[in-house]
């Protein structure tokens, strides 16, 4: 079982379908990038249905898809429909993929992506997550303060620094769900009684 840092994600308790998203991805991937697929839960009968039982979940769902051996950067969430705090859903090949977090140096220095000339290029939310780490600014070497494997409904915090390594020899499929909550603080306090 699943050890988690409630500085940075934890479990929730939700009823939903693995085969039911998978087939949404399956039917809409034509309109995705090479890494990401963005659906407005309005437009979707299964998602609406969930959203109805779950007041907290937002209008956005994304499906990530990560490559085998490879990753997303160091970054922090900032997009136009801006993933302040999520729920990420295992879809397909997460057993061996992880989510890292860090804390980084003060030297760290930053690239901030423009979200709006990305989705007016259609490259998507991996191009537009905000805030890449600029790896020259650091020297030594970064080892997560806490790293988890999605193999169940989980909250995560978007606004710290973390990356995604997908260490299998298969694509890697999670959707991530925009939450209601203003931030992590907030979404912990609701879902957890904390």
């Amino acid at each position: 079982m699943q050890e988690y840092n409630h500085k940075y994600a934890f479990p929730v308790q939700v009823e939903w379908s693995r085969e039911e998203l998978l087939k949404l991805y399956e039917d809409n991937k034509d309109k995705a990038n090479l890494a990401t697929l963005r659906l407005k839960v309005s437009e979707h009968d299964y998602l609406q249905q969930l959203q109805n039982k779950y007041q907290w979940l937002g209008d956005w769902l994304d499906f990530f898809i990560t490559y085998p051996g490879i990753g997303y950067p160091i970054h922090i969430d900032n997009t136009v429909q801006d993933r302040k705090v999520v729920m990420n859903l295992p879809i397909l090949n997460t057993e061996k993929s992880l989510t890292n977090w860090y804390e980084l140096p003060e030297s760290a220095e930053w690239i901030q992506s423009d979200p709006y000339k990305a989705a007016e290029s259609k490259s998507g939310v991996y191009s537009s997550t905000g805030k890449f780490l600029k790896a020259s600014s650091i020297k030594e070497k970064l080892v997560p303060v806490f790293s988890m494997v999605t193999t169940e409904p989980v909250i995560i915090e978007t606004k710290l620094p973390h990356d995604v390594k997908n260490k299998t020899t298969s694509k890697r499929i999670i959707a991530s769900w925009h939450l209601k909550f203003d931030s992590f603080t907030e979404a912990k306090r609701y879902l957890l009684n904390v």
